[in-house]
């Protein structure tokens, strides 16, 4: 992270555990909130679909290269056709897909992830995706998110949340007319990619039966090894059910603040619900910024 930015991010928020503090949390401001999010994100929607930057985007996914990908998904007991859905609407696409759905079983999330790479070998993909089973799927989500990714060079990415989604943190909140941005954290969930230069570092994945805690791991990885990681606007995504409500979110919450302590993860918020940088046309350069109210 810039130095010069440092003071200020030391001063920003005196709380420093991740789960104790509120900055950043995506209910906050009014008009981001998910209750308003029906009448939001039609404004966004058009501005978005007549902006010059998503129309060049489109026609630019033409010459994108076909990279191999690796889509993963969790059936959860009495919702396996969810996942099926979800991934075959986002195996619509250009690029060479194969997949893997892991029933739930008694294993975390990304244990069952580390399963389903156990099967295969994974340095013959270019991307691996990790799915929950609650997203919407438009057209093109696949497609458009590898394009800007590869265009940015970000090493892992997520999908920008529709307002109307369930969401946690405003970093990972849609913004306005906007392609893309490289952030300081992508979430745990419900749509990520893994570029193939972060698998020597990142897998197996860490074993965290509640997965919290670990999108701050690997945020924090991303700082130390310099790659850029971040968040895909031009397709924002929704997500369906409400965050943690089948399982105990103390435990959870318990078991990422020993997390933090065994990798010794400097875990305040403030060090990472950033947005540092925004692409909003293919062929202008990114601006680089710094939000302060993320």
């Amino acid at each position: 992270m810039p130095s010069n930015n440092q003071s200020l991010l030391n001063r920003v928020d005196p709380e420093h555990d991740f789960y104790d503090s509120h900055f950043g949390n995506a209910q906050t401001i009014s008009w981001r909130n998910r209750r308003f999010g029906r009448f939001v994100d039609p404004f966004f929607d058009v501005r978005l679909t007549l902006s010059k930057g998503k129309r060049r985007l489109r026609r630019n996914l033409s010459q994108s290269p076909k990279l191999p990908v690796f889509i993963i998904g969790i059936a959860v007991p009495g919702r396996e056709d969810d996942i099926k859905a979800v991934i075959n609407g986002m195996a619509q696409s250009s690029h060479p897909v194969d997949v893997s759905i892991v029933p739930m079983g008694d294993r975390g999330k990304f244990d069952n992830v580390n399963y389903a790479l156990s099967q295969v070998d994974a340095a013959k993909y270019d991307w691996i995706i990790i799915t929950d089973d609650d997203i919407t799927t438009p057209a093109g989500l696949l497609d458009e998110c590898l394009f800007l990714a590869t265009k940015l060079d970000l090493r892992i990415f997520q999908p920008a949340h529709r307002f109307h989604s369930f969401c946690t943190y405003r970093v990972n909140q849609r913004h306005w007319n906007t392609l893309v941005r490289e952030t300081y954290f992508v979430e745990s969930g419900p749509l990520l990619g893994f570029h193939k230069s972060t698998f020597k570092t990142l897998l197996p994945f860490p074993r965290l039966r509640w997965v919290w805690g670990i999108d701050v791991y690997w945020s924090e990885l991303a700082r130390r090894n310099g790659w850029k990681i971040g968040v895909v606007d031009a397709i924002p995504i929704r997500h369906k059910r409400r965050i943690g409500r089948s399982y105990g979110q103390v435990t959870a919450i318990e078991q990422a603040r020993a997390f933090f302590s065994e990798h010794k993860l400097d875990h305040r918020r403030q060090n990472f619900l950033r947005t540092v940088r925004k692409v909003y046309d293919l062929d202008e350069p990114g601006r680089d910024i710094y939000l302060a109210d993320e």
